[in-house]
């Protein structure tokens, strides 16, 4: 049960949408501040993003630039 809802919680935090800002500032993304900005600078300042969003713009720019 306890693992279930850790399950959903997670789930929950994946789908919920939050600005570069709060993104930037998350333990997360902590030591990619740098690639997070540069996938997201395209956008305006307000726009949201889902984590699973952010994390696939992550790994697609990690892709193209060979890293």
């Amino acid at each position: 049960m306890v693992a279930l809802q850790k399950n959903i919680k997670e789930q929950e935090t994946l789908e919920c949408e939050y600005t570069r800002e709060q993104l930037a500032n998350s333990k997360r993304f902590a030591g990619k501040k740098d690639v997070l900005n540069a996938v997201l600078g395209r956008f305006p300042d307000n726009q949201t993003f889902t984590v699973n969003a952010v994390e696939k713009m992550i790994t697609d720019f990690y892709e193209r630039t060979g890293e």
